[in-house]
């Protein structure tokens, strides 16, 4: 049988804090994750068409993994920016 004191513990370790924060930082600081993303999504695609050309699939295939998932992030980003815009 579950203890109901360990669901009371994971609530407690889950709860959220809200607090005021200024719409202009969380738009900073999203602004500057995004280009931090496009970097590294840019340094993968080099990477990947240096592994190309040097015949190393596994690494081309690796390298374009880290860049899709690098824009899917950025992708992601961007609707969490713009739903907080919205708010």
């Amino acid at each position: 049988m579950i203890d109901p004191n360990e669901f009371q513990s994971i609530f407690n370790d889950t709860v959220l804090q809200v607090q005021k924060v200024k719409l202009g930082d969380v738009n900073y600081n999203i602004l500057c994750k995004e280009l931090v993303l496009k970097e590294l999504s840019d340094l993968s695609e080099q990477s990947e068409a240096s592994y190309s050309n040097d015949n190393n699939n596994l690494m081309a295939n690796y390298s374009e993994g880290k860049k899709v998932a690098y824009n899917l992030a950025i992708e992601i980003l961007k609707d969490i920016h713009k739903s907080i815009n919205n708010l």
